[in-house]
């Protein structure tokens, strides 16, 4: 089962992706939910990201991809960061870089 977020008339819209067909959803994706019969064609929205998170905390050193970018020592305890909830975007937004920013590393993140 594929869940998803998704627009489409300016609604936010919850549902389940079905052979090229979404179906409707309200409730918790979490918990209890149930169809509303509402359908639509996935062609045919705007795919938002699967959540709306309310805080993204990253864990910092935890992965290079060359040995040569590993740090020299690693730190004793896990180094904690938090990251812009306005960093979740869905698929197809555009990335928004600050003015005045010059430089940008492009890294992947994993959610869970």
């Amino acid at each position: 089962m594929k869940f998803a977020r998704f627009s489409i008339e300016g609604k936010h819209i919850k549902g389940v992706i079905h052979d090229g067909v979404i179906k409707e959803i309200s409730g918790d994706l979490f918990g209890d939910w149930k169809y509303t019969g509402d359908e639509y064609c996935a062609n045919d929205v705007k795919w938002l990201s699967p959540l709306v998170p309310n805080q993204i905390i990253g864990i910092g050193a935890n992965y290079v991809a060359r040995m040569e970018d590993l740090p020299r020592e690693l730190p004793e305890i896990p180094v904690f960061f938090f990251k812009p909830t306005s960093s979740v975007i869905g698929p197809e937004e555009q990335i928004v870089i600050p003015e005045g920013i010059d430089r940008v590393k492009f890294e992947s993140e994993l959610a869970m």
